[in-house]
């Protein structure tokens, strides 16, 4: 066997297609078509994208045994796996070499081979990772044909064995009826989520809510967005990242601030040095010596006058000198 990689792109193991053992299936079993899309998300080549189909042979106690991978441009390739419920796994690629590997969550149960399925798979091989989108196709099954027959008669994906798909359900807003899947799914390719359609640019997270594709982002009005930094917001209406103090202004020594929801002037002496200290004459003081301090006295900026001091925050003359108002100032002696 050698290895090879599809028009597509995504490299697998190449094996001759497994036939399909009617004689040894002691389990009810039935074949789904599935089609695919796959990207590469991590690896040598990221965005490298491929297509193919893969025909699954599904028993009913959820096992895969054989199935086939039509990879668009290779060879055929073996498949396995399991299906349980909306889950479904599988191992694409023969005997013991390193096969790409398949996981994926469908929009109805498995086993109905109907609607959407999407995942992701691993090349065990070269490392790469990447995400799958898919849609049954069609489905097929032994149980009615007349024993020595060997045909399988292929049934409309979704419906019901040996019955038609029957008149179009009527779907939800942002869903749309597919004649192929005889399902409603989601219009435009967008991701489906439970009920949901998520908006273009998320995805459906583990929680089964619409998420933001890059971990970190806001949504807001259905689309995705950066946060916002610094003390900016964002607003619900217009989605655009505001300044919620724009406007305000804050004296010298202090920053405008957001706290608890409001706009406050934060005086920066304080947070550095501790409550008593000031910002003073483009300085950072400590108001504590303000009842002493001749340069401030009393108060930020209050000079006293030549020949004063400053006692208890107020300004007085020396000892030997008398305040006049005519000169403003303290004179030797005792009189003007």
């Amino acid at each position: 066997m050698t290895r090879i990689v599809g028009a597509g792109g995504v490299g697998m193991l190449v094996s001759s297609r497994v036939g399909l053992d009617r004689a040894a299936a002691q389990i009810a079993e039935s074949v789904c078509r599935i089609e695919v899309n796959a990207a590469v998300v991590v690896g040598n080549d990221p965005g490298r994208d491929w297509s193919g189909e893969i025909e699954l042979r599904m028993r009913s106690d959820g096992s895969i045994e054989s199935g086939v991978l039509h990879a668009q441009g290779g060879n055929a390739i073996e498949v396995v796996g399991e299906q349980l419920g909306h889950s479904l796994s599988l191992r694409a690629g023969a005997g013991g070499d390193a096969p790409t590997v398949f996981a994926g969550i469908g929009r109805m149960p498995i086993e109905q081979c109907a609607g959407a399925v999407d995942g992701t798979f691993a090349d065990t091989k070269s490392g790469e990772l990447g995400i799958w989108t898919g849609r049954f196709i069609g489905r097929a099954s032994e149980d009615s044909k007349p024993a020595g027959e060997g045909a399988i008669v292929a049934t409309p994906a979704g419906t019901a064995l040996g019955s038609a798909c029957g008149e179009p359900l009527s779907c939800p807003d942002e869903w749309m009826w597919d004649e192929a899947a005889c399902a409603c799914v989601c219009q435009f390719g967008l991701a489906e989520c439970g009920d949901t359609c998520c908006p273009e640019g998320t995805i459906c997270g583990a929680s089964g809510e619409c998420v933001c594709r890059t971990p970190g982002d806001e949504r807001c009005g259905g689309e995705c967005f950066s946060p916002c930094t610094g003390i900016t917001f964002r607003n619900p209406e217009t989605c655009n990242c505001e300044d919620p103090c724009a406007g305000y202004s804050c004296a010298p020594g202090q920053e405008l601030r957001r706290s608890n929801g409001q706009c406050v002037c934060q005086d920066l002496c304080e947070e550095a040095m501790g409550p008593s200290w000031v910002f003073c004459n483009d300085m950072c003081l400590d108001s504590l010596t303000f009842p002493s301090d001749p340069n401030n006295c009393g108060s930020c900026g209050n000079v006293c006058p030549q020949n004063a001091v400053c006692r208890y925050a107020e300004c007085e003359c020396q000892e030997g000198h008398i305040w006049c108002q005519n000169f403003g100032a303290c004179i030797p002696g005792d009189s003007c």
